[in-house]
C-alpha cells in the first residue's frame, strides 16, 4: 500500500508540474503578443456580435458620418475675375453667376479653391439675385486642407487647400424665385507676389470644372487700388499641362499682345488662370 501511495503521489506532482508548465508557455506567449488572456502571436480574437468578423456590425468611427455631397445641382459660369492692386496686396474678386438648374432645396456647399503664389490673408462671400438692389448675403465658410466629402468643388480641384462656402437653402430658394439666376461673389485678400525683374508680378487663379465640365470664363479685369499706383501692362493666359497659350484679354489696362475675349477660348478641367501684371510701384 506504500508504494503504491508513493507512486500516486509521483504521478499527482507530474500532473501538476505538467500544468504549470503549460500555463506558464500560455502566459509567457500571451505577453508577447500583447494579449492578456494567451490568445498567442497571430492568433485573432473570436469575433463577437460586435467584432470584425462574419455577422459583427464592425469598428465604427468616432463621430457623425458626414453624407456624400450629390452632384453640383446647379450650372455655374465665372462672369468676371478681377484684380484689385496695389504696392502691397492683391484683392481677387470673382463672381459666379449660377443658374438653378436641378436645385429644389437644401443648402449649397461648394468649395473654391486656393491660387498662387499663396494663402489668402482674408476672405469672404455673398449671395444674391442677380436683379437685387441689395449688396448681399454675407455667407458663412471655413478653411479646410481639402474639399470635404459633404461639399462640392465649384472653383479648384479635390486635394488642394479650400475655403468651404455655404449657401443656405432660405437664400437660394429666395433668389431663385425672382430669377432662374443668383450671383455668388467671393474675395481674396492676398499678399503681391514677388517683382520679376522686368517680368512683372504673377498670379494663378483656380478654375472650376464640376463634373469634368470647364466653367465658362467671361471676362478678366484690373485696376489699380491706390492712387500713387498705376497698372501699367497685364497678360493673361489659361495655364496647366493641356492648355493652349493663347493671350487673353484683360480689361483695364495696357496690353501689348494681341489678345481673344476669354468666353470664346477652349477651356480644358486642368486649366488654371494665370495673370501677370506691371505696376509703377517698386
Amino acid at each position: 500500500m506504500v508504494r503504491v501511495s508513493g507512486v500516486s503521489a509521483r504521478l499527482r506532482w507530474a500532473a501538476l508540474l505538467a500544468v504549470a508548465t503549460l500555463l506558464t508557455t500560455l502566459l509567457t506567449q500571451g505577453v508577447a503578443s500583447g494579449r492578456p488572456g494567451g490568445l498567442g502571436p497571430g492568433r485573432p480574437r473570436p469575433a463577437g456580435p460586435k467584432g470584425g468578423g462574419k455577422g459583427g456590425k464592425g469598428h465604427r468611427p468616432h463621430g457623425p458620418r458626414l453624407k456624400p455631397a450629390s452632384p453640383l445641382p446647379v450650372l455655374a459660369t465665372l462672369s468676371r475675375v478681377e484684380l484689385g492692386v496695389d504696392g502691397a496686396f492683391v484683392v481677387v474678386t470673382e463672381t459666379l453667376q449660377l443658374a438653378r438648374n436641378e436645385w429644389e432645396k437644401g443648402d449649397l456647399r461648394v468649395c473654391i479653391g486656393h491660387g498662387a503664389p499663396g494663402a489668402p490673408k482674408a476672405f469672404d462671400a455673398k449671395f444674391a439675385s442677380v436683379d437685387a438692389a441689395e449688396t448681399g448675403q454675407t455667407l458663412t465658410t471655413e478653411f479646410a486642407a481639402f474639399c470635404p466629402v459633404n461639399a462640392r468643388i465649384l472653383l479648384g480641384g479635390t486635394h488642394m487647400a479650400t475655403q468651404v462656402v455655404t449657401i443656405p437653402a432660405t437664400a437660394l430658394s429666395r433668389a431663385f424665385e425672382k430669377s432662374e439666376l443668383a450671383l455668388l461673389r467671393v474675395r481674396f485678400l492676398i499678399e503681391a507676389p514677388q517683382k520679376e525683374g522686368d517680368s512683372g508680378r504673377e498670379l494663378l487663379l483656380r478654375l472650376g470644372a464640376p463634373e469634368d465640365e470647364p466653367i465658362t470664363l467671361a471676362s478678366i479685369a484690373i485696376q489699380s487700388r491706390a492712387e500713387k499706383v498705376t497698372v501699367t501692362k497685364a497678360q493673361a493666359a489659361l495655364c496647366g499641362p493641356s492648355s493652349d497659350a493663347v493671350a487673353l484679354t484683360v480689361e483695364g489696362a495696357p496690353q501689348s499682345l494681341a489678345t481673344i475675349h476669354p468666353s470664346l477660348t477652349i477651356r480644358r478641367p486642368s486649366d488654371e488662370l494665370c495673370v501677370r501684371y506691371w505696376t509703377n510701384a517698386r
